[in-house]
């Protein structure tokens, strides 16, 4: 239950991706719908492939809304480089664009250009890499690892700048900056959040607050909303809490919680934080009104 798939967390930024981009339209028009179930109020190997040897007729179509010249296509791929166990566990992009770093099973993660595939610099192994991030501003790279430490780098060249040690010892599945880039957060196997103070350049990163999952379950996935208040954390029972990180630590809003409890992979803000969307390891993607509670279902 507590190892990461690559699979699983690809295809689930993939599924966010387009909950996002509809959510707004569908608040909008129906408060809650799909299951039209609601939670709580809210406050605060390779093969071959499935189209071979049909004719351009009976072509896949494109996605909703694109034309077939748009369709997604692959543009390149990035070979990871390890050796064993190249499962690779975690991808994010710098702001700009212009860079991708990604995390392994085999402990490495490796800084690509994202123009081109060439690889910029590698992060050496300090245990299975289960989550990387950049900072707003793209100078730092975050790695998560399965023996329970955190790396700070800097972007530019590899270089550690800090090990922040999970004090639970436990796996630390996901990592995540807040938009100001003073603030990080790290999430474990163990329920523990915690919020650590990287505002001052130079210096060792401090813990500032300790999030206790109300449920005990261990934390697979954090995002902060976009003006930084807020702070989602998704869990091994399936509740997604929303801590107010404005404040002094207390007792978080929701749980959003999905029938029959699958782990929340994944969480998401859309850009205007009112929605928030969470994959879960059924497959299923959730749409949720965060002032209300009231939610969709992608299936």
């Amino acid at each position: 239950m507590h190892g990461r798939s690559g699979l699983i967390v690809l295809a689930a930024i993939a599924i966010l991706t387009v909950g996002g981009v509809i959510a707004a339209a569908i608040f909008a028009s129906a408060p809650s719908q799909g299951s039209g179930s609601s939670s709580s109020p809210v406050t605060a190997g390779r093969s071959s492939s499935p189209g071979a040897g049909r004719s351009p007729s009976s072509a896949t179509p494109p996605a909703p809304g694109l034309s077939t010249a748009e369709a997604p296509r692959m543009v390149r791929s990035f070979a990871d480089q390890g050796t064993g166990n190249q499962k690779v566990n975690s991808v994010a992009f710098s702001p700009d664009g212009k860079t991708l770093v990604t995390g392994d099973a085999d402990g490495n993660a490796h800084l690509w250009a994202a123009g081109t595939g060439q690889q910029i610099v590698a992060l050496p192994g300090r245990g299975k890499v289960f989550a990387v991030a950049f900072s707003p501003d793209g100078t730092m790279v975050a790695t998560g690892y399965g023996n329970g430490s955190t790396s700070l780098w800097k972007a530019a060249t590899g270089s550690l700048l800090d090990t922040i040690r999970d004090p639970g010892g436990a796996a630390v599945n996901s990592v995540a900056f807040s938009p100001h880039g003073d603030v990080l957060a790290t999430g474990d196997t163990d329920g523990s959040t915690y919020l650590w103070d990287i505002s001052r350049a130079g210096q060792a990163a401090t813990l500032a607050s300790t999030l206790a999952d109300p449920a005990g379950a261990g934390i697979w996935a954090l995002a902060f909303s976009p003006d930084g208040t807020i702070l989602a954390t998704g869990d091994f029972h399936g509740s997604t809490y929303l801590w107010n990180v404005g404040a002094a630590a207390g007792s978080p809003a929701g749980p959003l919680t999905v029938p029959g409890r699958p782990e929340i992979t994944a969480v998401a803000f859309s850009a205007n934080g009112k929605t928030l969307a969470t994959g879960s390891f059924d497959g299923s993607t959730y749409l949720w009104n965060v002032s209300s509670g009231n939610h969709i279902v992608i299936p």
